[in-house]
């Protein structure tokens, strides 16, 4: 590429905003994303209820950042799931 010339693709910003719509849309609307929908699990609260729009928004926000695996050393949960207040159930009867 240097050798042409040609000035590289900056393409972080375009993938980590898409890959936060894509959480957070497909989430809040269905509350899985295509790999839960195979894996037969679904986002819910702490509480037991569908989360709110302001978890969904934590949980994205974290997910797509790098530092969200971290809150597994000591609280054997991801950070995303820490600080939205949300958790993974099985969908299986």
């Amino acid at each position: 590429m240097f050798y042409w010339q040609f000035k590289p693709i900056r393409f972080g910003y375009f993938f980590f905003a898409t890959t936060w719509m894509y959480t957070f849309l497909l989430e809040l609307l269905f509350c899985q994303t295509i790999a839960k929908m195979l894996t037969k699990t679904k986002v819910i609260s702490t509480n037991g209820k569908r989360p709110n729009i302001i978890q969904f928004f934590i949980r994205a926000t974290l997910r797509t950042s790098l530092v969200t695996m971290f809150g597994m050393a000591w609280n054997e949960q991801p950070l995303h799931d820490t600080f939205s207040k949300t958790m993974l159930v099985t969908t299986r009867k």
